[in-house]
């Protein structure tokens, strides 16, 4: 696998998490100034300086993002993009560390660092050009991280279904997730006989599966940025987290995947499938209340 290829996959990470977590912090930074303007909710529960820090992430990341994004017509702001972004995700990773103890973040600590981590290696590896597509054994590695979320999707389906005893309605849903599964585990055994793209059947079909993701992302930035509490709220309150982030990065993902295969690029396809399947698997786990009730 060559220089610019990693090159590419990491900055195409970086974009998918500047892009995720910049509604994120959009949102944080909203209800910040909210409560700076009405002070509604008791504002001790809140470490003083996450407020300011919300303000500067909040301009780092959308800065970085949008750099990044020019970046793809004049690649001398490909780098600034890159490091302000990741200068953004940095604060991000400290800013979520010192969550509110009742309201706890300590996953987002690493997808930022993880994130912040990607941005830099991609400004600090040498090359200029757009990176190329990958081929042969540099497919192996996306290949196997959609394998991976494949089997992470079928063994969130096996929880729920064995939940609801595998009848009513609710069982439906998680035989798709099932179905799913086995589709993406296919597409990510056989990612070295499609990866270019060539049929039209398939590229359309993820670019119709990038564009529900696209909805899907606008509903999760909806919920976000509509609802009160993101950042000031009563603990017994409802979180917009529980309802808006998963759709947030499983439309992220999904509506990534639908651009890089208009690009006819399978392997950031993968990737994209991949991220989309995992960190909203994870989002669902971890945050909702679906899945306090299958943990």
């Amino acid at each position: 696998m060559s220089v610019a290829v990693l090159r590419g996959w990491l900055t195409w990470a970086a974009g998918w998490t500047l892009g995720a977590e910049a509604v994120m912090w959009l949102a944080i930074a909203l209800d910040a100034w909210e409560e700076r303007t009405e002070q509604s909710y008791e504002p001790m529960s809140v470490a003083s300086w996450l407020p300011g820090l919300s303000y500067a992430c909040t301009a780092a990341i959308l800065g970085g993002l949008v750099l990044l994004a020019l970046g793809r017509r004049r690649e001398v702001l490909r780098r600034p993009g890159l490091l302000l972004g990741a200068l953004g995700l940095v604060g991000a990773a400290l800013g979520f560390a010192g969550w509110p103890e009742h309201d706890p973040r300590e996953w987002y600590v690493a997808l930022s660092a993880l994130g912040a981590a990607c941005a830099l290696a991609a400004a600090l590896l040498p090359g200029s050009r757009p990176a190329p597509r990958a081929t042969g054994r540099a497919l192996v590695l996306p290949g196997a991280a959609l394998v991976a979320s494949a089997g992470f999707l079928a063994w969130t389906g096996v929880r729920g279904g064995s939940y609801w005893q595998w009848s009513g309605e609710d069982a439906v849903s998680y035989e798709i997730a099932l179905a799913a599964a086995v589709v993406l585990a296919a597409l990510g055994l056989t990612l070295g006989r499609w990866s270019e793209l060539r049929g039209r059947l398939l590229r359309w079909s993820l670019v119709v599966v990038g564009v529900l993701g696209g909805l899907y992302g606008l509903a999760g930035i909806i919920v976000l940025l509509s609802m009160e509490g993101v950042l000031y709220r009563f603990e017994e309150d409802e979180s917009p987290w529980s309802f808006g982030l998963h759709l947030l990065l499983v439309g992220t993902g999904l509506a990534a995947a639908g651009v890089a295969a208009l690009r006819r690029r399978g392997d950031l396809v993968a990737w994209s499938l991949a991220s989309a399947t995992g960190f909203g698997l994870l989002a669902l786990w971890q945050e909702s209340t679906w899945g306090s009730v299958m943990g």
